[in-house]
């Protein structure tokens, strides 16, 4: 089985790149049922199998604490299966609008708060043009 993830942004499915770290944050998650949270932020970096967490650029202010992702139902509330494969999807996370403050913000990142698990494909700039939200669909292939 191999993770794979991808975050819905105004419509548009962007794919992202699990880390190292992510991969195996998940693996214990799956197999030890270790309580943990997630949570989705914006930054700009450029993907690596390895990110530290303190150097992907996350932008500050302006709507774009990072928004937590749980592990129940509320935070996970849809599952289901596209061609045989089958997904979890999280909650609507919304983001303010990064021009107002001249964020430079070019991809979503997941992070346990400790390392970075995952890190989307670039987004484009049609994509973040207003207030934007944001699910994160976690598949299991």
């Amino acid at each position: 089985m191999k993770p794979g993830g991808e975050f819905l942004v105004n419509g548009e499915w962007v794919p992202n790149q699990f880390t190292i770290y992510g991969a195996n944050k998940l693996l214990t998650l799956a197999l030890n049922q270790t309580n943990v949270t997630w949570y989705v932020g914006l930054c700009w970096v450029m993907p690596a199998d390895v990110l530290i967490l303190n150097t992907i650029g996350e932008p500050s202010g302006g709507g774009y604490a990072r928004s937590t992702l749980l592990p129940n139902a509320t935070d996970w509330p849809t599952t289901g299966t596209v061609n045989g494969e089958s997904y979890i999807q999280s909650k609507q996370i919304l983001f303010g609008d990064p021009r107002i403050y001249n964020a430079p913000v070019n991809r979503l990142f997941i992070t346990d708060a400790t390392g970075v698990i995952a890190v989307s494909s670039a987004l484009t700039s049609d994509m973040i043009q207003d207030d934007f939200e944001t699910n994160y669909r976690l598949w299991l292939r």
